[in-house]
């Protein structure tokens, strides 16, 4: 928070409170050109650490404060403020089934409760997505649970998604993922599912680079195609392309040629129900993996 900057606009539009709160008996917030006034003791009672910080502004008491001044919260949209203060008013209220924009909503309550300093905020989208809402994107879980350390999320949808192979998702899902995740995931994938195992030590095998197909050899072979996927990291989003292109994903030569009915083994070896065959004590140690791996204890 800082005060208004120098060129003020040109034009500061009414408060936008359910009701106008005499000078010293509220707070006034500016954001962009329009000013917020919220009830001091609703603001200490829901947000103890941004009530604080107002003062701040006039010598950090409530003596020093001898008018209810607007302070000018930069950086901060007006569409998201709304979403602030539609919580602080208690009007967040949970539908029977969540749709995009209400996610997009407690995305945008979770990353001003960080801006603002709002603890409280930061719980009540946690309790949301963790103890009220069903059935929440996978992909969306896994990387709320991942940015925000919410460990319950992670343990609820992340065997989900490790289940399910990565081409069956949308692009848009891949890039809320995001390399290093997609990449610990698909390491679960390959090392835990039971066939894919078992086409590893094949792998072993050839050391030449020679693949066993008797119908299209390819020159990277398996073991180059294994320790790219399993070693190294993921260059690029794995975008839904034919499965001929695939390898430009997986290996660091764009010029490498792994042929079809590798890839088509080591991408579509799953079982019968869409799902890749993982043994649960194993995905439960993949998961734990990951976990260990996000940070998390």
């Amino acid at each position: 928070m800082t005060s208004p900057p120098s060129s003020t606009p040109p034009s500061i539009q009414p408060i936008r409170s359910p009701r106008f709160y005499l000078a010293g008996e509220c707070v006034i917030f500016q954001v962009e050109n329009i000013l917020y006034s919220i009830p001091d003791e609703m603001l200490v009672r829901r947000a103890p650490n941004l009530h604080r910080a107002y003062l701040s502004h006039f010598g950090g008491t409530e003596e020093g404060r001898r008018d209810a001044c607007p302070v000018y919260l930069e950086g901060i949209s007006l569409v998201d403020f709304e979403v602030f203060m539609t919580w602080l008013y208690g009007e967040l209220e949970v539908p029977a089934e969540a749709s995009q924009d209400y996610l997009d909503k407690l995305v945008t309550l979770m990353e001003l409760s960080k801006v603002l300093d709002v603890p409280s905020a930061r719980q009540h989208v946690k309790d949301i997505l963790v103890n009220k809402l069903d059935n929440l994107p996978v992909s969306f879980a896994v990387h709320l649970g991942a940015q925000y350390r919410i460990v319950a999320l992670i343990k609820a949808y992340l065997p989900i998604l490790i289940r399910q192979p990565l081409y069956t998702l949308s692009l848009g899902d891949l890039e809320n993922l995001g390399p290093p995740l997609i990449h610990a995931i698909m390491r679960t994938q390959l090392v835990a599912d039971v066939t894919l195992q078992t086409m590893a030590n094949q792998a072993v095998e050839f050391p030449d680079g020679v693949c066993p197909s008797e119908s299209s050899p390819c020159q990277s072979g398996w073991l180059r195609l294994w320790r790219s996927v399993v070693c190294d990291s993921i260059q690029q989003i794995l975008p839904k392309i034919p499965l001929s292109h695939v390898h430009d994903m997986l290996v660091h030569s764009p010029t490498s040629d792994i042929c079809t009915s590798c890839l088509t083994i080591l991408i579509e070896d799953v079982e019968s129900d869409g799902t890749f065959d993982l043994e649960d004590s194993v995905l439960d140690q993949g998961v734990d993996d990951i976990c260990t791996w996000l940070g998390f204890e």
